[in-house]
């Protein structure tokens, strides 16, 4: 019998870390994390219900096993029910948040904020543009002196180019 390859016996997929950084990660209210895994589980279960490979059901198996459990953790630390239910209460500071989090990102990477972003930032009412602008700019000098702690430490981990 022939013995089988990685490729052909893998079993690929997002990983918690993945899924709980980059994916959760990037909306900063649990309401919305809650309704984004929601929809991933949802997404997924399809998936593995219209997949005929192998590898590829294997593959969406291990994800949704990865993201029951990150709903189950989550409804230890929330009412994930009572989120969805009331996400309107959430919806202004999700945006004021999430917005001024991309803003404060633009302005230390190219230095303004992008149009879409500032349109968008623009739509808000006048007390949550005011909280978007101030929270904009409180995140951008906390990532910056971030930024710069970490230079300064690197500065200080570099060997001496005499001693190369």
């Amino acid at each position: 019998m022939a013995k089988k390859n990685i490729v052909d016996t893998a079993v690929i997929h997002r990983t918690r870390y993945e899924i709980e950084t980059f994916v959760l990660g990037e909306h900063p209210h649990p309401a919305r994390q809650a309704q984004l895994l929601i929809n991933e589980i949802r997404r997924v279960k399809a998936g593995i219900v219209i997949e005929s490979g192998e590898h590829a059901k294997a593959s969406l198996e291990a994800e949704l096993n990865i993201l029951n459990e990150i709903l189950t953790d989550m409804g230890t630390k929330h009412d994930i029910p009572a989120l969805l239910e009331n996400i309107e209460t959430y919806e202004e500071q999700y945006w004021v948040d999430r917005l001024a989090r991309l803003a404060a990102i633009d302005m230390l990477t190219i230095g303004k904020i992008q149009p879409d972003h500032m349109n968008r930032i623009a739509a808000l009412n006048d007390t949550a543009f005011a909280n978007c602008v101030k929270t904009t700019t409180q995140l951008a000098k906390l990532l910056n002196d971030g930024v710069v702690q970490a230079e300064r430490q690197l500065a200080q981990d570099m060997v001496p180019q005499e001693m190369m």
